[in-house]
């Protein structure tokens, strides 16, 4: 089993095979010092059927995504996203660029200069993760709610907002703009980033384990 796509991984979406939503243009408040109650390490909380996966927001505010059988081996690390905190929530920029290159294939040329938007929401001893409702994000491109561009094939979608900076602050902070019903929930992680890896791959150790090969019928001479 090795680690899926980071964007699969993170929020149970294959960019580029499901449902993708970018932002070409980043607010004056996103700044590159992520916020300190971030930093450190998380793993997705048991249960409610998402999968079992480690976030590590280092120091330098790099995002490093643990998961598969080899966690270290196939650890996968955003750079150069950027973070605007209102209170307990806190909206990442997560560069596409980045995105792509940790699951090393080629950056779309539309897709150049854009980034995704995640909403991390703090709560209790843990977080909550939420991606934009694609959806109707797509329906507010449509009618000419919102500037951008939309492209739709049954359940795939990729929609790029092209609002400028002050437009793209308040749709931002609209409540609408994500999708709840299926958010990533959070816990928070305090034995450091070798102990998440060790335990996630404990956890994976039925689903990697690699059995002796079938036996064969040998033809008598």
């Amino acid at each position: 089993m090795k680690l899926r796509p980071l964007l699969l991984s993170l929020c149970a979406l294959a960019l580029g095979a499901c449902q993708t939503s970018v932002v070409r243009h980043l607010p004056e408040a996103a700044v590159a010092d992520c916020p300190a109650a971030l930093q450190g390490a998380w793993r997705s909380r048991a249960g409610g059927g998402q999968d079992d996966f480690g976030v590590l927001i280092a120091a330098d505010c790099g995002i490093h995504l643990l998961g598969g059988c080899d966690p270290l081996a196939e650890e996968k690390i955003i750079t150069a996203a950027r973070y605007w905190q209102r209170a307990d929530i806190t909206l990442m920029f997560l560069p596409m660029a980045s995105v792509r290159a940790a699951d090393d294939v080629p950056l779309e040329e539309n897709l150049r200069d854009t980034h995704l938007v995640v909403r991390w929401t703090a709560e209790d001893e843990g977080a909550v993760v939420d991606f934009p409702d694609h959806r109707r994000l797509a329906t507010l491109i449509v009618n000419g709610a919102v500037n951008g561009a939309t492209q739709w094939s049954g359940s795939t979608g990729e929609n790029i907002v092209e609002s400028d900076a002050a437009a793209l602050t308040d749709l931002l902070w609209e409540p609408l703009f994500f999708n709840t019903e299926d958010r990533r929930w959070l816990q928070r992680f305090d034995s450091g980033r070798e102990a998440l890896a060790t335990a996630l791959q404990t956890n994976a150790a039925d689903e990697c384990r690699v059995g002796p090969p079938a036996a064969t019928e040998r033809d008598d001479d």
